[in-house]
């Protein structure tokens, strides 16, 4: 929770192929086990092809890479607010049911298997206030894996890959403080030096397989030894430190992390083209994702001027869209959801990307521990705006503002965002791994 965001290459991926029954998706159809209905009031009519179906989607959108241009987002209908207002996202029908790949398989085809194999990225916040946040997330993480051992016929872990990587992609070439970098850390999976308090692996994520693991010291001849020594190798990667920029990107961190491009893998061979996939972001503030370095321009910092004083409330002002949309007034926010705009993604701009690593959606798991997205409020912080904590943690801890975008991207693709200030941070995380076969 800190000032200061990055310049970066970014590219456009395919969305969700939406699918038609007849031209439209007919009221009432059950589709792999999903009510698909129409939404007739506010002008969304069950015969007519909505804004939000992407049924005539031509296929992969490649922008230009040339430069720091920002996605081309041109194609994706700005018709958010409609979704926010009804229970229904008609995104997840597009992804999780209207999949041609279903459809080619037969509506009734049954699921198929899921691997195994586990790839398991940690998106870390680093920036000042993390400290103790970080130290929790390391000492709960035994009962995730306790969970993993749960789930697994043999009962043991399943083959898995974890990775850290921190949520400092830079901001931009201003040289702000603690984002002095342009790049940051550029989404490359983190691993410290080994020493004698630190057993860190070979690789640069910690690998585990039938009792084996890439650290040293754990030769897998007593299965429960390897187990361990997992932990203590996450306990080593996981601690980032707190001298991370404040301007924190962790959807863009998690995207340059998975980027499968031969000219843009920072991480290969980390994750397998078969193998599950759980994305898990540690964060007290919400996804600042930028379209453009400017954003973090440190040139015209006034109260007045159009971008406004060089504070995280940047992310949040053009990151997200309420009913009051004005930084000069205090108060509660309403409605708040996702913007559409120049300076910051869009989370659904991400969502593809991560949906296209996989075959099948099934296998893609997103769970941000981060500020719940409930009661916004602005106020005053050395005569700035600034956005309220939503939630204090109890041991003191510090708190979290509400990651109002981190939670809509997680709801996209049908999991639910855990509080940072919660007692247990991995509580549902671990329902969602016994559930996940």
């Amino acid at each position: 929770m800190h000032k200061h965001h990055s310049s970066h290459d970014t590219r456009g991926v395919r969305h969700g192929t939406g699918v038609r029954v007849s031209g439209i998706l007919a009221p009432g159809t059950v589709l792999s086990g999903i009510l698909v209905f129409c939404l007739a009031s506010a002008g969304v009519g069950c015969g007519a092809r909505t804004g939000i179906n992407r049924a005539t989607d031509a296929g992969p959108h490649q922008p230009s890479r040339e430069g720091n241009k920002p996605f081309d987002t041109g194609h994706i209908v700005k018709d958010h607010g409609v979704i926010d207002q009804r229970v229904i996202d008609q995104r997840v029908i597009d992804q999780r049911v209207s999949d041609q790949r279903v459809i080619d398989q037969g509506i009734d085809a049954p699921p198929p298997t899921l691997s195994r194999q586990l790839d398991i990225l940690f998106v870390i916040d680093n920036s000042a206030t993390m400290d103790r946040k970080q130290d929790r997330l390391i000492a709960q993480f035994p009962e995730l894996l306790a969970a993993l051992h749960r789930a697994e016929p043999k009962g043991t872990l399943p083959d898995i890959h974890i990775g850290v990587v921190s949520t400092d992609v830079g901001a931009g070439p201003f040289n702000l403080k603690s984002c002095e970098n342009p790049l940051g850390d550029n989404g490359r999976l983190q691993i410290p030096r080994p020493s004698a308090n630190c057993k860190a692996p070979i690789d640069p994520w910690i690998r585990y397989a039938n009792g084996k693991t890439n650290i040293p010291g754990c030769d897998g001849a007593n299965p429960a030894d390897g187990a361990r020594c997992v932990e203590q190798a996450f306990a080593c990667i996981a601690a980032l430190g707190t001298e991370g920029c404040g301007f924190e990107q962790p959807l863009e961190a998690a995207r340059r992390a998975l980027d499968q491009d031969p000219g843009h893998n920072v991480n290969p061979g980390f994750i397998r083209p078969n193998a599950r996939l759980a994305i898990i972001f540690l964060t007290d503030e919400d996804d600042c994702s930028a379209a453009t370095p400017t954003l973090f321009d440190p040139q015209d910092v006034g109260i007045n001027s159009p971008l406004g004083p060089l504070t995280s409330f940047r992310c949040f002002e053009f990151g997200v869209q309420c009913d009051v949309n004005d930084r000069h007034k205090v108060g509660p926010r309403k409605h708040c959801r996702p913007a559409d705009g120049k300076w910051l993604h869009h989370p659904m701009d991400y969502a593809p990307f991560f949906a296209k690593l996989k075959p099948n959606y099934r296998q893609i798991k997103v769970w941000p521990i981060a500020g719940p997205a409930g009661t916004v409020s602005v106020g005053v912080e050395n005569f700035a705006p600034k956005l309220m904590p939503i939630c204090t943690n109890s041991d003191g801890g510090g708190n979290a503002v509400p990651a109002i975008r981190l939670n809509y991207l997680a709801n996209h693709f049908g999991d639910v965002l855990t509080s940072i200030c919660s007692k247990d941070l991995f509580t549902y995380m671990i329902r969602a791994v016994l559930a996940w076969q």
